[in-house]
This record gives C-alpha cells, structure tokens and sequence, in this order.
C-alpha cells in the first residue's frame, strides 16, 4: 500500500518571538498564516481508494515551544513544542500536533574569516526500523488516513541497499532467461540484478506508448498509487525476445499484485511463461502469498505507529 504523490503550492507568512529565560533556555512562540493555491493528492490501501480532502484553503498556525542548548559553545540545541492548526491543513486538519526537532548547528568562516552559524533541522516523525538483505534502514511512517500509516520504502538513490537487495533476490530467484519490470522505481533494482547475473538484457514496461516501440502490446493497469485505469507497453522487439521464454518478473514492493497482474499479462500476450515474481517487500496481505519471493514483510501501521 503506497501513497500518491502530493502536488501543492503554499505560501506563508508570520512571526516568532523569543525570550531566553535562564541562558541555556529559550522560549517562543509564534503566528503564522497559510495559503495553499493549488494542490492535490490521491491515496489507496489494498486497492481501496481513500477519500483525501483537497489541499487548496487556508490555515491558521500557533507555535509555542521552548528550546534549550546545553552548553554556549556547543553544537546542539534541543527544541520541543507544539504546533496547532486552525482551518485546513494537511494531513492533521484541525489538529494540535506536538513536534520534537533537533537543531543541529555548526559554525562556519565565510571568505574573510569570520564565523557564521548554520542550522539543519530534522523533525522527528515515527519510523519503523526494517532489516533488509543485512542491511538496517529507518522507515518514516505517514498518515494516509485518520487510522493507517503506511512506511515508505524507497530504494531510489541508495546504492547501498540496491545492490544487497538485488544480490539476496538473485540467491532465492528461480532459473530464468529474462527479467521484467515496470517503470519505475523496479528500474534500478533490476538493472543491478542484471549487472550481477551477468544478463545482457532485461525488459521494462513503459507506462506511456512511444514512437520508437513499435507494434508495443498494452494492457490496462490498475496501481493503488494511481486514481483510476493506467496502461503499460511493452515494445514490439522486447515481446519478439520474450516469446519462448521463461521471465522473471521483478519489483521493489508487492502489495496488493495488480501491477503484477497486468505484468504477467503482457508476458503472456509475448507468448512469454512467468517462472517467478520476485520483491524485496511484500507489503500488508501480499506477506501470505505463496506464489512471490520476497526478503521481508512490510506491515501496516495504525495511528499509534503499531503494526497492524
């Protein structure tokens, strides 16, 4: 179960005042205004399509919070408050949303030598911790609805975990002559399997049809991070190579198997045989399946951020 991506344009404007009673601590508090011009977002769960509420309108912040720094010249300052929102904003409308952040600052000389201070600010969130092909990752979990939190795996840009991940499918993976994946965060993952077996070749179905494809063969696909029926192509030469031949169809998470479905279609329709559908998570109800080869199961997770 994923998220869809969220499309907004906000612009906001307020003020913070501050008080440091003793020295090593720090008060504000704090109003704002916001105003999200366009916006929007759709979500599902198990291919059940949640109502999401639109992201235009505006919302009315208070800030209230006290800050305190250990030592003067030390690098860390610990900030905890509060935040409430009146009017609408997502994903906590109408809600009083307590936030820890830690400040960590460091100081830095510009051209002529003097010092200036630089500050990152990391807001914690509730994360649930994942071991994968030996490797530990913290996994931000996100409010989708009012109940259920999803975590959100993303292989994208970890090279690391790419490469361990692609290795640890490949032992468990049964004999094929080629892979298929549709674009695109399968992309990465199954190109390094690729690199790894030694494969001179893997197949990606595109989601949008292209000059250069040819005769491509299409079949519909519904995806639980899309509102409504998408299409996926597979190009004229990749289905002449697939006709005969044993495929392995691969991809970063299996959750509710309509991706795979529509996959195993466009095998089938290339005169293809699907040997093995192969995921590094299965998430949810796809964990009971039988018929996937995956290295770990991903749960979801109720508002207290518990596994459900």
């Amino acid at each position: 179960m994923r998220s869809d991506d969220l499309a907004q344009k906000p612009t906001s404007s307020g003020s913070r005042l501050f008080h440091g009673v003793p020295e090593a601590f720090r008060w504000h508090g704090g109003v704002a205004f916001e105003h999200v011009f366009d916006g929007d977002e759709e979500s599902s769960v198990n291919g059940i399509r949640l109502d999401v509420p639109s992201i235009k309108g505006n919302t009315g912040i208070l800030d209230l919070g006290v800050a305190y720094q250990p030592a003067r010249l030390t690098n860390l300052q610990f900030n905890h408050g509060a935040k409430g929102y009146v009017g609408f904003q997502t994903p906590f409308p109408k809600a009083f949303v307590p936030a820890h952040t830690l400040y960590n600052t460091r100081r830095t000389p510009d051209a002529s030598g003097t010092l200036h201070r630089t500050i990152s600010k990391r807001s914690s969130q509730m994360h649930y911790p994942i071991e994968v092909a030996g490797l530990k990752r913290d996994l931000p979990l996100f409010p989708i609805s009012d109940e259920l939190q999803i975590a959100a795996f993303i292989m994208l840009g970890d090279q690391e975990l790419t490469v361990a991940c692609a290795s640890a499918l490949l032992e468990k993976a049964p004999e094929y002559d080629y892979m298929l994946t549709a674009e695109a965060k399968g992309i990465p993952l199954i190109h390094e399997m690729a690199r790894q077996a030694g494969a001179a070749r893997y197949f990606v179905a595109r989601k949008k049809m292209k000059l250069y494809m040819g005769e491509a063969l299409e079949v519909d696909a519904q995806s639980i991070t899309t509102a409504g029926m998408q299409k996926l192509f597979l190009t004229e030469d990749d289905a002449a190579l697939m006709k005969g031949r044993r495929i392995l169809i691969v991809d970063d998470v299996i959750s509710t198997g309509k991706s795979l479905e529509a996959l195993e279609k466009l095998v089938e329709k290339a005169g293809g045989i699907v040997v093995g559908r192969a995921a590094v998570l299965a998430e949810g109800e796809a964990a009971e399946r039988t018929d996937i080869t995956f290295l770990e199961p991903l749960p979801l997770f109720n508002k207290a951020g518990e596994a459900i």
